[in-house]
């Protein structure tokens, strides 16, 4: 995919989806040569992809469409708070 179609790709993935709690993992990273080396047997997720997700989130395009769809981001221990009281209980059964 080229760099000028990833924010509709990011928009066509995540328009669809419902209320609810959603993950997105993203792996940002600079395309230099340090990132290059550490991901050179990762031809289709390597540098130059992480690149286009960082410039990607920091977009304000990026922003604008979470913010027109509603989209509210959080962070780890927000999402832990959500959890059901019993969860750690359950755990493992």
């Amino acid at each position: 995919m080229s760099a000028k179609d990833w924010l509709d790709w990011y928009k066509e993935t995540l328009t669809p989806l419902k209320p609810g709690v959603y993950q997105l993992i993203v792996h940002l990273a600079y395309d230099d040569e340090e990132m290059r080396g550490a991901t050179w047997d990762h031809p289709d997720w390597g540098a130059a992809w992480r690149q286009h997700d960082l410039d990607m989130v920091k977009s304000p395009e990026f922003r604008q469409f979470l913010k027109d769809q509603g989209f509210v981001l959080v962070k780890w221990k927000d999402l832990a708070k959500a959890l059901p009281k019993d969860y750690r209980k359950t755990e493992g059964q």
